[in-house]
């Protein structure tokens, strides 16, 4: 069975309808790959399996490109490096894709890229020990990448808060980064990056005055952790702009493109460069044995991607 194009997302929003387009413009064919329909093999398949089974062997452990777009980050996290371990090529955020937001910031940080005071935190004790040191405010983020974030700007919040994950939560709600400052009340600068390249930038507050600054710190932060597509959230100080947060999946309807593609157009043509990669070495192959198969090898190459998010 011929492998195929596959853009793993539960939910389909305007960022995916974008992507399937763009996608179709640059003649790869893709289709939506819902990550909680069916089993990914790990071990060896029944001698039997069952239909759902079959499904995944035949059709989507076949796909040869996966793009990140899965807005659950717990599934995502399992989900990804077993297609990995499948031989797929995935296209995600690195690091920030499968990691921790701890893991995240310790990537970038021993990178050099400027980021806010953190500690990691595991229990309200630490936490109100953390803020000691940073003062108020602060801004308490989840281990989750992607998870929201809570504005502590007060030592009765703070309190409230750890606690209340402490209590609600259970011992992992509890852990976290802390991280000195806030964002309640500014804008921030969001960064997509693409194949290590910023493409487009969202600035409501206009913050980004010189914005090849914030790019290439993006793009250094992109690099450090390892990622083919992501959002970097950036704050501009009096020494310049610091990495505050890592999207694995980002918005981008709102971006304004830094060049003449859109970020659709760009994630595009990224899976287009690896399923025209694969069909230059057929062309290859087919010269050297003097067949021409011309435009419908292309096709035939092109249906055997797969895209997941």
């Amino acid at each position: 069975m011929a492998s195929m194009v596959g853009v793993l997302c539960a939910r389909v929003r305007v960022e995916e309808k974008q992507m399937l387009q763009a996608l179709a413009e640059a003649g790869v064919p893709a289709r939506l790959l819902p990550p909680a329909d069916a089993p990914l093999p790990i071990g060896p398949v029944p001698t039997k399996p069952s239909a759902a089974a079959l499904a995944v062997v035949d059709g989507e452990s076949t796909a040869a490109v996966v793009i990140d777009r899965c807005q659950n980050r717990t599934v995502a996290s399992s989900v990804l490096p077993v297609r990995r371990a499948l031989g797929v090529t995935v296209l995600d955020a690195g690091i920030a894709a499968t990691g921790t937001r701890a893991e995240v910031a310790a990537a970038l940080v021993a990178a050099g890229i400027p980021r806010p005071a953190t500690f990691l935190v595991t229990s309200e004790a630490a936490g109100l020990a953390a803020l000691e040191a940073v003062g108020y405010p602060a801004t308490y983020l989840p281990l989750t990448p992607g998870s929201s974030e809570i504005a502590l700007l007060d030592r009765d919040t703070a309190e409230a808060v750890f606690e209340h994950r402490g209590t609600l939560g259970g011992s992992s709600a509890a852990i976290g980064i802390l991280q000195a400052g806030s964002t309640f009340d500014r804008g921030r600068v969001s960064v997509i990056v693409v194949d290590g390249h910023g493409v487009a930038i969202h600035d409501p507050a206009g913050q980004a005055r010189y914005t090849a600054r914030f790019v290439g710190v993006a793009e250094a932060a992109a690099k450090a952790l390892g990622a083919s597509i992501v959002g970097i959230e950036l704050l501009a100080t009096p020494a310049g702009p610091i990495v505050w947060d890592v999207n694995p999946v980002p918005e981008f309807r709102d971006a304004a493109p830094l060049a003449g593609n859109s970020v659709a157009e760009a994630i595009a043509g990224l899976a287009a460069s690896h399923v025209l990669t694969g069909a230059a070495i057929v062309t290859q192959l087919s010269l050297d044995h003097e067949v021409d198969l011309g435009a419908s090898l292309a096709r035939e190459v092109a249906n055997g991607v797969a895209l997941s998010a």
